[in-house]
């Protein structure tokens, strides 16, 4: 091992394949450039996530929360930072968070970086409860043991603070690879796998069907979208506990034949270049990196003025924001682009302009790698320089 180098260590569930561990992966794909860095990551699941982190031929080490209980994970992590001391660990969720630090404190201190990538979702009663729960020693290590906290939006880093001091957290928004905005599938494919003819108008969003995501207000906004030369279909790209009620719901509404759910997509970038128009209806959010990947792809936008939206969207310039939770709203501004395609055009341009300059991995990779630089040397400075 070259004592020179500093050594960071990602930590994650990897339990699937969302925004977080597409932005961990995009974040990897810059970290793997810096010479003086040794990169391994700890994922808790096998499966998508690892497989891509070995493709960067980053070490990775599969510690199995389903076949070992907890204390035995935290057993096997605090094994590995003795066999391979690092200088560094970043986690990105609450269990990986929780362990990493647990086993950092039994193994070599390293310094802390946790990522906050979006709010918890929305729960009520019994489920709420064990969500606040599940939280409450997250948020005591993230106020009194992690190092510094990362949040993906102003407005994210700003509600962190308070809880954990505006010191401690720093705003580093989620980046893409604009160069990589390639689709394994053409959109005419798709649209031809999904029944959509050229005479289709396609309204569509990507993400989990949750109660945070807001689908449900784009479902009743498709009672109200108009007609025109084209005949306006609303297409769904994901799975969650929320698609049997909503497809309950167009069918109450007499939308039914409008909307498509076309489930889980593994690469849906084909699923945005096919659409018209991004919808982004949800109730909370950080920095959505299907939000970034519709601009990447020009697609003009209209998205909910929740959470760190505003720091992606300029309304009227790179999108259309309305409030959320007001299907109302929603229909008229993807009304808007129905009747005027040179404003959804210009939209759509300016929108990718947008994301390539500010919200590229580039940006976020060396944003993450002058912190890293930052808190290992200010470290050894305190220490006398020792490693």
């Amino acid at each position: 091992m070259n004592p020179k180098r500093f050594r960071i260590c990602h930590l994650a569930v990897g339990d699937a394949w969302g925004g977080a561990e597409a932005c961990l992966c995009e974040l990897m794909r810059w970290l793997v450039r810096e010479p003086d860095f040794e990169l391994s990551a700890i994922v808790l699941n096998e499966g998508r996530l690892a497989e891509e982190l070995r493709k960067l031929s980053v070490r990775v080490l599969i510690v199995s929360e389903t076949s070992s209980n907890l204390l035995n994970a935290l057993t096997q992590i605090v094994r590995s930072f003795r066999e391979h001391p690092c200088d560094l660990i970043h986690t990105h969720k609450p269990k990986d968070n929780v362990l990493g630090v647990l086993a950092g404190i039994l193994s070599c201190h390293p310094l802390v970086v946790r990522t906050v990538h979006g709010s918890p979702e929305i729960f009520s009663g019994i489920k709420q409860l064990r969500m606040i729960l599940h939280e409450l020693p997250n948020q005591f290590c993230n106020k009194f043991l992690v190092d510094r906290v990362i949040a993906v939006s102003n407005d994210l880093k700003n509600r962190l603070g308070r809880y954990y001091g505006l010191d401690k957290v720093v705003c580093i928004h989620n980046g893409i690879n604009d160069r990589e905005m390639y689709a394994e599938e053409g959109s005419s494919e798709i649209r031809s796998r999904l029944g959509l003819g050229k005479g289709d108008y396609v309204i569509g969003s990507v993400g989990r069907l949750t109660t945070v995501k807001g689908h449900e207000f784009l479902i009743r906004a498709a009672a109200h979208l108009v007609e025109g030369p084209k005949t306006v279909k609303v297409i769904l790209v994901g799975d969650g506990p929320l698609r049997k009620h909503l497809e309950g719901l167009a069918l109450q509404l007499g939308v039914s034949k409008r909307v498509i759910f076309a489930g889980h997509q593994e690469h849906p970038r084909g699923f945005l270049q096919a659409m018209d128009v991004f919808v982004l209806p949800s109730l909370n959010e950080g920095i959505p990196l299907a939000l970034l990947e519709a601009m990447s792809a020009c697609r003009p936008i209209v998205a909910s003025r929740v959470g760190g939206v505003p720091e992606v969207i300029e309304h009227e310039y790179t999108g259309l924001l309305v409030e959320s939770g007001n299907e109302q709203e929603l229909a008229t501004a993807c009304n808007r682009f129905i009747r005027d395609q040179q404003l959804a055009d210009t939209v759509g341009s300016a929108a990718h302009l947008k994301v390539i300059s500010h919200f590229s991995s580039k940006v976020m990779g060396e944003k993450v790698v002058s912190l890293y630089r930052h808190l290992i040397c200010d470290r050894k400075l305190h220490n006398g320089g020792a490693r």
